[in-house]
Protein backbone atom coordinates (compact mmCIF):
# COMPACT_ATOMS: atom_id res chain seq x y z
CA UNK A 1 0.00 0.00 0.00
CA UNK A 2 1.42 3.51 -0.68
CA UNK A 3 0.58 6.88 1.46
CA UNK A 4 0.13 9.81 0.20
CA UNK A 5 -1.45 13.23 1.44
CA UNK A 6 -4.02 15.05 -0.17
CA UNK A 7 -2.05 18.74 -0.29
CA UNK A 8 -2.32 20.85 -3.83
CA UNK A 9 1.29 23.48 -4.33
CA UNK A 10 -1.47 26.54 -4.53
CA UNK A 11 -3.42 28.92 -2.84
CA UNK A 12 -5.77 25.64 -2.26
CA UNK A 13 -3.78 23.79 -0.84
CA UNK A 14 -5.48 21.22 1.68
CA UNK A 15 -8.25 21.54 -0.75
CA UNK A 16 -7.35 19.91 -4.10
CA UNK A 17 -5.66 16.68 -4.55
CA UNK A 18 -2.16 17.49 -5.17
CA UNK A 19 -0.62 16.38 -8.89
CA UNK A 20 1.62 13.93 -7.35
CA UNK A 21 -1.21 12.26 -5.25
CA UNK A 22 -3.52 12.37 -8.21
CA UNK A 23 -1.14 10.37 -11.00
CA UNK A 24 -0.19 7.93 -7.63
CA UNK A 25 -4.06 6.78 -7.29
CA UNK A 26 -4.72 6.97 -10.91
CA UNK A 27 -1.65 4.70 -12.27
CA UNK A 28 -0.62 2.58 -8.58
CA UNK A 29 -0.35 -1.16 -8.82
CA UNK A 30 -1.49 -1.60 -5.35
CA UNK A 31 -3.97 0.59 -3.39
CA UNK A 32 -3.45 4.00 -2.34
CA UNK A 33 -4.23 5.79 0.86
CA UNK A 34 -5.15 9.64 0.40
CA UNK A 35 -4.86 11.36 3.92
CA UNK A 36 -6.47 15.22 3.98
CA UNK A 37 -3.56 17.18 5.46
CA UNK A 38 -5.88 18.41 8.05
CA UNK A 39 -7.85 15.19 8.74
CA UNK A 40 -8.75 15.86 12.33
CA UNK A 41 -10.66 18.94 13.86
CA UNK A 42 -9.23 21.11 15.78
CA UNK A 43 -12.50 21.70 17.03
CA UNK A 44 -14.33 18.34 17.42
CA UNK A 45 -15.81 18.89 20.80
CA UNK A 46 -18.41 21.01 19.20
CA UNK A 47 -19.76 17.98 16.81
CA UNK A 48 -19.91 20.06 13.38
CA UNK A 49 -18.67 17.98 11.07
CA UNK A 50 -16.33 19.01 8.50
CA UNK A 51 -17.47 20.52 5.22
CA UNK A 52 -16.82 19.92 1.76
CA UNK A 53 -14.98 22.00 -0.40
CA UNK A 54 -14.36 22.54 -4.18
CA UNK A 55 -11.12 23.25 -5.40
CA UNK A 56 -12.13 26.80 -5.58
CA UNK A 57 -11.96 26.72 -1.75
CA UNK A 58 -15.81 27.79 -1.84
CA UNK A 59 -18.01 24.51 0.03
CA UNK A 60 -19.46 22.31 -2.20
CA UNK A 61 -23.27 23.05 -2.72
CA UNK A 62 -25.39 19.93 -1.10
CA UNK A 63 -26.52 17.33 -3.58
CA UNK A 64 -30.08 16.14 -3.44
CA UNK A 65 -29.68 12.52 -1.50
CA UNK A 66 -31.86 10.06 -0.02
CA UNK A 67 -31.94 6.80 1.39
CA UNK A 68 -33.99 4.75 -0.86
CA UNK A 69 -33.46 1.17 1.37
CA UNK A 70 -31.39 -0.10 4.07
CA UNK A 71 -30.07 -3.32 6.08
CA UNK A 72 -30.36 -2.28 9.70
CA UNK A 73 -30.39 1.49 11.58
CA UNK A 74 -27.11 3.21 12.32
CA UNK A 75 -24.93 1.88 15.82
CA UNK A 76 -26.41 3.78 18.35
CA UNK A 77 -23.05 4.34 20.03
CA UNK A 78 -22.06 7.09 17.22
CA UNK A 79 -22.16 10.70 18.24
CA UNK A 80 -24.40 12.82 16.54
CA UNK A 81 -23.37 16.06 14.46
CA UNK A 82 -25.40 18.97 14.67
CA UNK A 83 -24.61 19.76 10.81
CA UNK A 84 -25.21 16.16 9.31
CA UNK A 85 -28.70 14.53 8.70
CA UNK A 86 -28.75 11.19 10.80
CA UNK A 87 -28.85 8.85 7.86
CA UNK A 88 -26.02 10.33 6.62
CA UNK A 89 -23.99 10.32 9.54
CA UNK A 90 -21.25 7.34 9.21
CA UNK A 91 -19.32 8.21 12.27
CA UNK A 92 -16.36 5.80 12.96
CA UNK A 93 -17.44 3.76 10.01
CA UNK A 94 -15.44 2.20 7.15
CA UNK A 95 -18.06 2.98 4.48
CA UNK A 96 -17.30 1.43 0.84
CA UNK A 97 -18.23 2.00 -2.51
CA UNK A 98 -20.36 -0.92 -4.26
CA UNK A 99 -20.18 -1.59 -7.72
CA UNK A 100 -23.64 -4.00 -7.81
CA UNK A 101 -22.94 -5.36 -11.08
CA UNK A 102 -20.06 -7.38 -10.35
CA UNK A 103 -18.93 -9.95 -7.53
CA UNK A 104 -17.53 -8.74 -4.79
CA UNK A 105 -14.26 -7.03 -5.47
CA UNK A 106 -10.76 -6.29 -3.94
CA UNK A 107 -12.03 -2.87 -2.87
CA UNK A 108 -14.70 -4.51 -0.66
CA UNK A 109 -12.45 -6.95 0.70
CA UNK A 110 -9.48 -4.54 1.61
CA UNK A 111 -12.44 -2.37 3.30
CA UNK A 112 -13.47 -5.19 5.29
CA UNK A 113 -9.89 -6.03 6.47
CA UNK A 114 -9.24 -2.46 7.41
CA UNK A 115 -12.58 -2.43 9.49
CA UNK A 116 -12.09 -5.63 11.13
CA UNK A 117 -8.45 -4.75 12.09
CA UNK A 118 -9.84 -0.94 13.83
CA UNK A 119 -12.69 -2.89 15.18
CA UNK A 120 -15.06 -0.77 13.04
CA UNK A 121 -18.30 -1.17 11.32
CA UNK A 122 -18.55 -1.78 7.46
CA UNK A 123 -21.04 -0.07 5.96
CA UNK A 124 -21.94 -0.88 1.95
CA UNK A 125 -23.22 2.27 0.24
CA UNK A 126 -24.62 2.12 -3.61
CA UNK A 127 -26.05 5.25 -5.35
CA UNK A 128 -27.92 5.48 -8.69
CA UNK A 129 -29.62 8.55 -9.75
CA UNK A 130 -33.53 7.45 -10.19
CA UNK A 131 -35.19 10.98 -11.44
CA UNK A 132 -33.91 10.99 -14.27
CA UNK A 133 -37.16 10.39 -16.21
CA UNK A 134 -36.58 11.79 -19.80
CA UNK A 135 -34.25 8.30 -20.20
CA UNK A 136 -37.82 6.98 -20.00
CA UNK A 137 -40.19 6.75 -22.96
CA UNK A 138 -43.05 7.15 -21.04
CA UNK A 139 -44.25 7.49 -16.87
CA UNK A 140 -44.91 3.80 -16.84
CA UNK A 141 -41.75 2.37 -17.87
CA UNK A 142 -39.97 5.05 -15.81
CA UNK A 143 -41.90 2.97 -12.81
CA UNK A 144 -41.24 -0.54 -13.69
CA UNK A 145 -37.00 -0.24 -14.71
CA UNK A 146 -36.56 1.95 -11.47
CA UNK A 147 -38.32 -0.61 -9.43
CA UNK A 148 -36.28 -3.52 -11.38
CA UNK A 149 -32.96 -1.02 -10.12
CA UNK A 150 -33.99 -1.02 -7.04
CA UNK A 151 -34.92 -4.86 -6.50
CA UNK A 152 -31.56 -5.46 -8.17
CA UNK A 153 -29.50 -3.08 -6.03
CA UNK A 154 -31.10 -4.90 -2.68
CA UNK A 155 -30.27 -7.91 -3.76
CA UNK A 156 -27.03 -7.82 -4.32
CA UNK A 157 -26.27 -5.66 -1.31
CA UNK A 158 -28.05 -7.78 0.83
CA UNK A 159 -25.86 -10.82 -0.64
CA UNK A 160 -22.74 -9.31 -0.01
CA UNK A 161 -23.10 -7.84 3.18
CA UNK A 162 -24.24 -11.76 3.98
CA UNK A 163 -20.88 -13.44 2.63
CA UNK A 164 -18.56 -10.48 4.54
CA UNK A 165 -20.81 -11.43 7.92
CA UNK A 166 -20.09 -14.86 7.36
CA UNK A 167 -16.09 -14.74 6.48
CA UNK A 168 -15.94 -12.00 9.91
CA UNK A 169 -17.92 -13.37 12.72
CA UNK A 170 -18.34 -10.32 15.14
CA UNK A 171 -18.29 -7.15 12.48
CA UNK A 172 -21.16 -5.12 12.47
CA UNK A 173 -21.92 -4.92 8.60
CA UNK A 174 -24.68 -3.39 7.09
CA UNK A 175 -25.75 -1.44 3.69
CA UNK A 176 -27.78 1.57 1.99
CA UNK A 177 -28.18 1.91 -0.96
CA UNK A 178 -29.30 6.07 -2.26
CA UNK A 179 -31.47 7.48 -4.78
CA UNK A 180 -27.90 10.11 -5.58
CA UNK A 181 -24.75 10.49 -7.43
CA UNK A 182 -22.32 8.10 -6.18
CA UNK A 183 -19.81 10.85 -5.84
CA UNK A 184 -21.99 12.97 -4.06
CA UNK A 185 -22.81 10.57 -1.85
CA UNK A 186 -19.36 9.49 -0.71
CA UNK A 187 -17.99 12.35 -0.72
CA UNK A 188 -21.05 13.35 1.94
CA UNK A 189 -19.61 9.92 3.92
CA UNK A 190 -16.77 11.36 3.83
CA UNK A 191 -17.63 13.86 6.94
CA UNK A 192 -17.99 11.45 9.36
CA UNK A 193 -16.58 8.21 8.50
CA UNK A 194 -13.24 6.72 9.31
CA UNK A 195 -12.70 5.42 5.71
CA UNK A 196 -14.51 5.63 2.58
CA UNK A 197 -13.05 3.07 -0.15
CA UNK A 198 -13.49 3.42 -3.80
CA UNK A 199 -11.79 1.40 -6.94
CA UNK A 200 -10.50 3.07 -9.38
CA UNK A 201 -13.36 2.23 -11.80
CA UNK A 202 -16.49 0.38 -11.55
CA UNK A 203 -19.96 -0.26 -13.62
CA UNK A 204 -23.44 0.51 -13.11
CA UNK A 205 -24.10 3.40 -10.51
CA UNK A 206 -20.37 3.59 -9.28
CA UNK A 207 -19.32 3.79 -13.78
CA UNK A 208 -16.72 5.91 -13.77
CA UNK A 209 -14.84 5.71 -10.79
CA UNK A 210 -11.97 6.26 -12.93
CA UNK A 211 -9.26 9.01 -11.78
CA UNK A 212 -10.28 12.37 -13.71
CA UNK A 213 -14.09 11.62 -13.52
CA UNK A 214 -16.13 10.33 -10.44
CA UNK A 215 -13.33 9.49 -7.81
CA UNK A 216 -11.54 12.80 -8.50
CA UNK A 217 -14.42 14.55 -7.41
CA UNK A 218 -14.61 12.33 -4.24
CA UNK A 219 -10.93 12.50 -3.37
CA UNK A 220 -11.12 16.62 -3.92
CA UNK A 221 -13.94 16.78 -1.60
CA UNK A 222 -13.40 14.00 0.49
CA UNK A 223 -13.02 15.48 4.24
CA UNK A 224 -11.40 11.75 5.58
CA UNK A 225 -8.51 9.62 4.52
CA UNK A 226 -10.10 7.64 1.31
CA UNK A 227 -8.56 4.09 -0.30
CA UNK A 228 -8.29 4.07 -3.77
CA UNK A 229 -8.14 0.67 -4.93
CA UNK A 230 -7.14 -0.15 -8.96
CA UNK A 231 -9.40 -2.70 -10.03
CA UNK A 232 -8.85 -2.28 -14.00
CA UNK A 233 -7.56 -5.63 -14.16
CA UNK A 234 -10.18 -7.65 -12.53
CA UNK A 235 -12.66 -9.48 -14.77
Amino acid sequence: MAIVGKRGRNRFAGRLLGSSSAKLAAHAHCPTLVVPEKWESEFAEELLAPSQHLASGDEAADEPLSVLEQSVPQQDHRRTFANVAEELNFDSEIVVGVDVRAAATEVVHLAAEAAALTDRPLTLIAAETLNAHGWYPDAEHHRIEVSNIRRGYIDHMERLAGELGDKNPGMAVRWQFFNGSPAGVLAEASRTAALVAVGTRGHGGFAGLLLGSVSQAVLNRSACPVLVVPTSHQK
